[in-house]
């Protein structure tokens, strides 16, 4: 229900670093209401209502910010440190960036400590609890050609432990640490919600995952790492 220039427009604005001087008597009603100044807004208050959390409850600080007084230079490594393995080089993080965290990191933070998540969803923001937000049945496609390989070399690895047969047992290899490192309980190995279900077309892999937005948001990390190339491994 939302195409991928909208989810990637709200995700834009929402990277954005935050702007909003909160304080600590700062309430999700007024949290969702300037928030609705840059994205669409939407309280999922039933759910809330099921935890007998009220829309003027306070949040408390999630996020503390302390800015240097004056910007650290640190020179970028040249070409033959970054050929060093990353532990042996001078410079391990190269032009470190200080400032505010983006939007997301600060809304999330600030309601992770009610139990209460955010979910993207027609294009819009919708405030809820982590429950539901585990519930949330959002799926995308990742391509994931790159880590499995030629699909014309399928193998076939029928005692596999996953529900699909006859796939590529390099996917087993990517499910299971995308189950391992990403929020292992939310998994329906384990009896969460989300599900993982790898597809093959014409010349393409992909993965449909379904599961909740910040869970997704890892996972793209998680897969865009894995796609990096050596040179910019560090």
């Amino acid at each position: 229900m939302m195409t991928p220039p909208q989810e990637a427009q709200v995700l834009a604005l929402l990277n954005q670093p935050t702007s909003f001087a909160w304080e600590s008597d700062l309430t999700i009603a007024t949290l969702a209401h300037d928030l609705g100044s840059v994205v669409p807004v939407v309280i999922d208050t039933r759910s809330l209502e099921e935890l007998g959390i009220d829309l003027n409850e306070q949040i408390q600080n999630g996020t503390q910010i302390w800015r240097p007084q004056s910007a650290v230079e640190i020179n970028a490594p040249d070409a033959s440190d970054l050929a060093r393995p990353w532990w042996t080089r001078s410079v391990q993080i190269p032009n470190p960036v200080f400032g505010s965290p983006s939007l997301l990191v600060d809304i999330t933070e600030r309601l992770r400590t009610l139990d209460l998540e955010v979910l993207i969803r027609h294009g819009r923001v919708i405030i809820t609890t982590s429950e539901t937000a585990e519930e949330a049945e959002i799926v995308r496609l990742y391509d994931v050609t790159p880590l499995i390989g030629d699909a014309d070399k399928v193998e076939s690895n029928v005692t596999s432990h996953r529900p699909w047969q006859r796939q590529d047992h390099r996917y087993d290899q990517i499910v299971d640490t995308i189950e391992t490192m990403v929020r292992p309980s939310m998994w329906a190995r384990l009896g969460g919600e989300s599900e993982i279900s790898p597809i093959t077309i014409r010349d393409r892999h992909w993965l449909a995952i379904s599961t909740s937005t910040l869970v997704h948001l890892e996972i793209q990390r998680l897969l865009d790492r894995f796609n990096q190339d050596g040179s910019r491994r560090y």
